[in-house]
């Protein structure tokens, strides 16, 4: 009636009290809250309107956004009321007509000309900054208001599942079906008793209970297309448990909407990052720090190290809780669009700075180790700066035998042994990494350490093609006094056409013996056929034929595209392939638990399509669809470096 009133003597935007955004339509606002829910909620009857937006806030029934924008915009608006009676002499609430009136009006709300300001100009650039203000504090507030009046709002509805305690669950399937029509709406409304049903602390389950109606549109938007919505919903109540305080959490993430999406993405992602954040809900403040590009790990770790000390923890434990760290926060950094390039350099350099960290520790126990000349290489993804979460490290272990002290030479194994230790071995935080030395020469049958002598003399001649392929990615990491010489141990040899020929021998075998893809009905993206395996071959092969070494992937078919050996046609088809896998590969990681991130696919398996959904394909087939594209490329390219 006010609105049509005042709307009939044309104030309905001039009046700031009783116009469209003024103030009594924050006064009505929060005396809404009072006259519905005063008599379950005593503490937000209050006759101060400032005062009663901050108890509405305290118990949940607005987000932090509204109650901080009202309260600012109702001061303001009450200063005006104020300053436009000073500027009249009279009891009214109504703007000037004139720019003069509103140019006074604007003086008295402490608005000023800027320094540079033309002084013709500058009492219209006053009035426009003053009615820009206004505008935007009385649209904002009206916007407020409006969605109070919007009767059985999809907000409103969904609200009452959680505030209506005689609400059936017919009716409460019929309401979230009606707004959100999810995959599994018994397994939402599950999750969402889960959620309602947990002990409030300090016993505030009403305050709880307002601020999940608050996010209920909000959580049921992100778990509509889950297969079971009922995990996102219990691992909220899990990290909420862990965290030690909902009511906290729920207003934290009312009032932030980035942070709850990015929280709700890693809660969704699978066991991998939610696992992590629930062990160590402090985490949470990695969730809305930006990594930096190339962190420092070095200097991180040694500061953490010192941190931990402080803490009574062990270097293992440091370094374990150090890790886990570092990793989630790249995880969160993947999860938006996996496969980066920087994220694997990034872990990769995570795990060279835990490895040389690791080796001066336990230097420290085999003092006299010091005295010998030894390195570290890595090979496969360590080597080539490509490693994902769950990667073993490829080492090789080599020693000058020049230094001919036999009893220091005998606590090398002891010394390799300690670094094992230190990275493989379980504590209450895990393990650090998994080493594997099986690329070294000899395999098995040698000791983890090899003599520099050996190594050139078993590439000199003994060494088969398979091994000349994988020394290809083969990287030095940690040098005390001991440079490993490669790749010049692989540059006289090249590679000849029989030699090509075993090797696409030995590519099939993977392909058959650990693809397993007829017996499986699956697609196996690392070894099967076309998979990640076929591009890598191909690269490393003309690496070793045309005497071409990097030993990153990306890298290296560059140098090759340089060198004119492939085409730009074939570049850009490597280019892509590798770009697709990884991203399969870090999406196959994020999405398993640690472990286990098995890179099979198929049509039927949840496993695919939690892997499609992130990557933003519309299904499983889809991503197989765009699968076998690539894999029957992938596979052209290597007949036809085969000569088939």
């Amino acid at each position: 009636r006010t609105d049509r009133e005042l709307r009939r003597r044309e104030e309905i935007t001039s009046d700031i009290k009783l116009g469209l955004g003024g103030i009594r339509e924050i006064e009505f606002f929060v005396q809404s809250f009072q006259l519905l829910y005063g008599g379950i909620n005593p503490g937000i009857c209050t006759g101060n309107t400032i005062e009663a937006l901050d108890r509405l806030l305290d118990h949940g029934f607005i987000d932090s956004r509204d109650h901080y924008f009202l309260k600012d915009s109702y001061i303001f608006l009450r200063d005006l009321e104020h300053k436009l009676q000073l500027v009249n002499y009279l009891q009214t609430q109504s703007l000037p007509e004139d720019d003069s009136g509103l140019y006074f009006c604007a003086r008295r709300m402490g608005y000023r000309a800027e320094q540079d300001e033309i002084p013709e100009d500058a009492a219209s650039g006053i009035v426009a900054s003053f009615s820009r203000d206004l505008k935007r504090v009385t649209s904002g507030v009206n916007k407020i208001f409006a969605s109070l009046l919007q009767g059985e709002s999809e907000q409103s509805e969904l609200a009452d599942i959680l505030l209506d305690k005689g609400m059936s669950e017919s009716r409460a399937l019929d309401r979230i079906m009606k707004n959100y029509s999810p995959r599994d709406p018994q397994g939402v409304l599950d999750g969402i008793r889960i959620l309602s049903n947990a002990q409030a602390f300090p016993h505030s389950p009403q305050k709880m209970r307002n601020l999940l109606a608050n996010l209920l549109p909000f959580l049921l938007e992100k778990s509509a297309c889950l297969p079971d919505p009922r995990e996102i919903f219990t691992r909220l109540d899990r990290f909420a448990e862990a965290l030690g305080g909902r009511v906290a959490l729920y207003s934290e993430m009312a009032g932030n909407r980035t942070q709850s999406e990015t929280l709700l993405a890693v809660l969704a992602s699978g066991t991998f990052l939610s696992e992590s954040l629930i062990r160590r809900p402090e985490l949470t403040d990695y969730i809305m720090i930006p990594h930096s590009a190339a962190p420092d790990y070095p200097k991180l770790l040694s500061d953490s190290i010192d941190i931990s000390a402080s803490h009574g923890r062990s270097f293992e434990d440091a370094l374990r809780f150090f890790k886990q760290a570092e990793e989630f926060k790249l995880g969160v950094r993947e999860l938006p669009a996996p496969g980066s390039l920087v994220v694997r350099a990034d872990i990769t350099s995570l795990a060279e700075a835990c490895l040389k960290r690791t080796v001066e520790e336990v230097l420290d126990r085999f003092p006299a180790v010091r005295e010998i000349a030894f390195a570290i290489g890595a090979l496969g993804k360590m080597g080539g700066a490509e490693l994902i979460f769950h990667s073993d490290l490829d080492l090789m272990f080599v020693y000058d035998p020049s230094f001919r002290d036999p009893g220091i030479i005998r606590e090398l194994p002891s010394f390799v042994r300690a670094v094992k230790t230190a990275l493989q071995e379980y504590t209450q935080y895990g393990k650090v990494y998994s080493l594997d030395f099986r690329l070294r020469p000899e395999g098995r049958t040698s000791t983890d350490i090899i003599s520099l002598e050996q190594l050139k003399k078993y590439f000199s001649g003994r060494a088969e093609t398979w091994e000349r392929l994988a020394y290809v990615k083969s990287r030095l990491i940690v040098d005390h006094g001991c440079p490993l010489p490669f790749p010049e141990l692989l540059e006289d040899q090249g590679l000849s056409d029989a030699e090509i020929s075993e090797l696409m021998h030995i590519r099939k075998r993977k392909e058959i013996e650990l693809g397993k893809e007829k017996a499986s009905g699956e697609r196996d993206f690392k070894i099967g056929y076309g998979g990640l395996l076929d591009t890598q071959f191909y690269v490393q092969m003309l690496q070793l034929k045309h005497r071409v070494f990097d030993q990153n992937t990306i890298s290296a078919v560059t140098r090759l595209a340089h060198a004119k050996i492939i085409s730009r046609a074939e570049l850009d088809s490597v280019r892509e392939s590798l770009q697709f896998f990884y991203a399969l590969e870090s999406a196959a990681d994020l999405t398993s638990p640690p472990g286990e991130p098995a890179p099979r696919l198929s049509a039927d398996s949840s496993h695919t399509e939690s892997i499609s959904r992130l990557l933003g394909f519309s299904s499983p087939a889809a991503l197989l669809e765009k699968f076998e594209e690539i894999a029957e490329r992938n596979r052209k390219l290597l007949n036809t470096l085969a000569g088939h």
